[in-house]
């Protein structure tokens, strides 16, 4: 796809949805921090109010699970970027897009699937019931090693829960492919998505994939809306009229039907999203003296993301071992949480995610 922006800008213009996604998997991590006060399946004597911060994190806390939403919404603009010409024109084979994939998804899904499925033994043991996650039987353990843990097989969330979204995203990603084989890059296949979604949330209707496709292709439809402006003028005035439609939105939204009800939060995001996307993906000035550090938080997003349900697992273990209640409305759990979540997806990501990937895209990809 021709770059949206202009080519003195091409190094820059991933920043702002690096900064995006960093921050959507923060708010992914306050939202579960929740799970230190369950006994089992649910949460004991939780008042949402009382949580460390609340005041400051208040729509991460309530609403951090809507950043499933936002990062299907960045990775439609992504791939877009990346693959739409290439998959349509066959420069990019389909080998060579689940190769890279698989790479980047599977190697760590599988160690984390290993380490709760030990981990949820010894909770098990310990208490006669799983953690937060319950349906830990063969079926779903196999259904897991396959990703497909929430392709419409299972009974529920299992194991290392927040994967569903990935296994989900996977199935978006065979649709993609499979539209642009069979379609190219056909404008009317990503109305039809964003169209179908629609309907689906008109009806009542809340299908995992019909919303992993409506985000996915509505992100896709910013990075195709974005790619028809190619010079500074042009650039400059479509960023001032996509802020002044931005803004417009969220006072509407929030004067007129409450930007924070629950059951409007999905719909506003869906046109909030790629609103932000469109703002935030080109040339940030403000933002290229911090690019090794923004890039740097950036590879976080996915070891963060597979990795903090193991590492409360761990914790509520050792907890229950010493005796001692968790001490969930304790401001130093959650600052030691996430600063522990961020250092071990560091760590991870430099000794064990980067360099599998890069392995297994030489073996197979040479």
């Amino acid at each position: 796809m021709t770059s949206a922006i202009p080519a003195d800008r091409a190094e820059n213009k991933l920043l702002g949805l690096e900064v995006l996604r960093f921050i959507t998997a923060f708010a992914i991590l306050v939202w579960h921090y929740q799970h230190f006060a369950y006994v089992g399946n649910a949460a004991v004597g939780l008042v949402r109010t009382h949580q460390p911060f609340y005041g400051v994190l208040r729509p991460f806390f309530e609403y951090g699970l809507n950043g499933v939403q936002v990062f299907w919404c960045i990775s439609g603009f992504i791939f877009f970027h990346k693959y739409r010409d290439s998959l349509a024109e066959r420069r990019v084979s389909g080998r060579t897009f689940f190769v890279l994939r698989f790479s980047r998804l599977y190697p760590l899904h599988l160690v984390t699937l290993l380490i709760v499925a030990g981990l949820q033994g010894l909770y098990a043991r310990q208490h006669g019931f799983s953690f937060v996650y319950e349906n830990n039987d063969l079926k779903h353990f196999i259904l897991q090693l396959f990703m497909a843990s929430y392709w419409g097989l299972q009974q529920g969330l299992s194991f290392n829960g927040p994967i569903w979204s990935i296994s989900t995203e996977i199935l978006v990603y065979f649709v993609f492919h499979a539209c642009l084989r069979l379609f190219g890059r056909s404008n009317l296949v990503t109305l039809t998505m964003i169209g179908l979604f629609l309907l689906a949330r008109m009806s009542g209707r809340d299908n995992a994939l019909v919303n992993g496709l409506g985000f996915f292709y509505a992100g896709g439809l910013a990075a195709i809306f974005q790619a028809r402006f190619t010079d500074h003028k042009a650039w400059f005035r479509m960023r001032l009229a996509v802020l002044i439609c931005l803004l417009a939105g969220i006072s509407a939204a929030a004067g007129l039907h409450g930007l924070w009800e629950t059951e409007k939060v999905n719909l506003t995001l869906f046109w909030l999203t790629p609103l932000v996307l469109i703002l935030v993906s080109g040339d940030l000035p403000a933002l290229r003296p911090f690019a090794p550090i923004i890039e740097g938080f950036g590879n976080l997003t996915y070891a963060s993301y597979l990795l903090h349900f193991p590492l409360q697992l761990s914790a509520v273990l050792i907890f229950a071992a010493l005796k001692v209640s968790v001490p969930f409305y304790s401001d130093g759990l959650f600052l030691g949480y996430l600063a522990a979540v961020l250092a071990l997806s560091w760590l991870v990501f430099r000794v064990f995610e980067r360099p599998v990937q890069n392995a297994i895209r030489k073996a197979q990809l040479g």
